[in-house]
C-alpha cells in the first residue's frame, strides 16, 4: 500500500515542484510529426500547433513553441499504482500551504486519472485575482507502466485542459 501513496505523493511534487518554464525555445528542433512518442512507442496527442521534447531524464514537455504546458514522466512497472482523481486532489492540496486549492473537474477511466484544479493565494475569493494558476496533475496506465502528467506553472485555462485530454489520450499503437 505504501507504493501508491509514494506515487501520489511523487505526482504532487511534480507539480508544485516543476520550475517555470524557460522563457527562450528549448534547444534543438522540435519532434516531428505527427505526434511525438516517449520511450517504448507511447504516442502523445497535441493540440496542432505544439512542439514536444523528450529530455534527458526521459520526461516529455510540450507546449505552444517555446512554452512548455505538458510534463510527462514515465514510471516503468508502476501501473498497478494508478491512482484516483481523489487522491490526487488530496496530494496537491496536501502539498499546497499559503494556496487555495479549487477543483475545476476530475476524470476517471479504466487506465487513467486526472483532475483539472485553480489555485488561489489564501484570501482570494474573487476570480481574475493575480496569483491565480490554473493546472492539471494526472496519471495514465498503459500496460504495466505508469505515465505521470502535469501542467507546468504558467499555464492557461485553456492550455491546461489540452494537457488533461492529451494525457489522458496517451496509448501504445499496435505493432
Amino acid at each position: 500500500m505504501g507504493r501508491p501513496r509514494l506515487t501520489v505523493a511523487a505526482l504532487a511534487a511534480l507539480t508544485v515542484g516543476c520550475p517555470a518554464p524557460p522563457t527562450q525555445p528549448a534547444v534543438g528542433p522540435p519532434a516531428p510529426p505527427p505526434r511525438p512518442a516517449l520511450r517504448g512507442g507511447v504516442k502523445v496527442p497535441v493540440p496542432d500547433g505544439w512542439a514536444a521534447q523528450v529530455g534527458a531524464d526521459g520526461s516529455l514537455r510540450a507546449g505552444p513553441p517555446g512554452h512548455a504546458v505538458l510534463r510527462i514522466e514515465p514510471r516503468p512497472g508502476e501501473g498497478a499504482a494508478l491512482p484516483t482523481p481523489r487522491a490526487l486532489a488530496e496530494a496537491l492540496k496536501g502539498a499546497l500551504h499559503e494556496s487555495r486549492f479549487i477543483l475545476i473537474s476530475e476524470t476517471k477511466q479504466e487506465d487513467a486519472s486526472i483532475i483539472v484544479y485553480l489555485i488561489t493565494p489564501r484570501g482570494r475569493n474573487d476570480a481574475g485575482a493575480a496569483g491565480e494558476s490554473p493546472g492539471m496533475l494526472g496519471a495514465k496506465r498503459i500496460g504495466k507502466d505508469l505515465y505521470a502528467c502535469s501542467s507546468i506553472p504558467g499555464a492557461s485555462d485553456d492550455e491546461a485542459d489540452q494537457a488533461a485530454l492529451a494525457c489522458a489520450g496517451l496509448s501504445v499503437p499496435a505493432e
